[in-house]
């Protein structure tokens, strides 16, 4: 028999998939935050990279579980690799430490199996703690729907943001 399709991707768990990493460590990581905004709710995610070292790269995102779509909410489960990955309309970087890194590691290990509701603990809600743990600033990062509703479309326009300060466009790629 032959395959005419490549087998997807095994999804592992993302804490302990980044701290297998850690059987050769390596002084800085490029961090990438994530958006896409073209369905009705959108997504946004983090992938994390080597600087180096293997060249290793997992991205990561929190999506709910069965029960997650109801308004109470339920148990959430961050993917690795996220589902989306590949399908960023939005991007920013950052190069980080070996210690932010171990910071994002900690985010990474409490969201997993943690609680999804779609207005107030969301996957843009963990992109954003992911990003502030591994970059230290929440730059880029503006909120206009109040201090607890965090929504894609605000992590979109928070990248787009930092990016056209940089001479960026929305993907990241250096403007013509």
């Amino acid at each position: 028999r032959t395959r005419s399709a490549a087998a997807p991707a095994v999804q592992r768990s993302a804490s302990a998939d980044l701290q297998s990493w850690d059987d050769q460590p390596v002084e800085s990581y490029e961090m990438g935050l994530n958006a896409m905004t073209d369905d009705v709710i959108g997504h946004a995610w983090v992938d994390v990279k080597e600087v180096g070292g293997k060249g290793r790269r997992r991205s990561i995102g929190f999506w709910p579980g069965n029960w997650g779509w109801l308004p109470t909410g339920g148990p959430g489960e961050l993917q690795s690799p996220d589902g989306h990955d590949g399908q960023q309309m939005h991007r920013q970087r950052e190069t980080m430490t070996r210690d932010r890194f171990v910071r994002v590691l900690g985010v990474v290990g409490a969201w997993e199996g943690s609680y999804y509701q779609l207005l107030y603990r969301n996957c843009a809600h963990f992109a954003k703690a992911a990003w502030i743990a591994g970059t230290g600033s929440p730059d880029g990062i503006v909120n206009v729907s109040g201090p607890q509703i965090w929504t894609p479309a605000e992590t979109a326009e928070g990248i787009d943001y930092v990016n056209r300060k940089r001479g960026l466009d929305p993907k990241g790629n250096p403007l013509p």
